[in-house]
């Protein structure tokens, strides 16, 4: 199965100039699973061994 879901979020601001909230983007591509479903913004994916990521990412922060 390969699949991706990719999440773009950015501030907005009303007419003032005042953060006034968040607007998100999401898109899915490929297979969630062995039966052809397509990935889209609910399918979960697992983890995996990402929590290294994560650590390391916190620790160079």
């Amino acid at each position: 199965m390969k699949g991706i879901a990719i999440a773009v979020t950015r501030r907005t601001k009303d007419d003032n100039g005042e953060w006034d909230g968040w607007e998100t983007e999401l898109k899915g591509y490929g297979v969630a699973d062995r039966w052809g479903n397509t990935v889209d913004e609910d399918t979960l994916f697992g983890i995996g061994s990402n929590s290294k990521l994560f650590t390391a990412l916190g620790i160079g922060l």
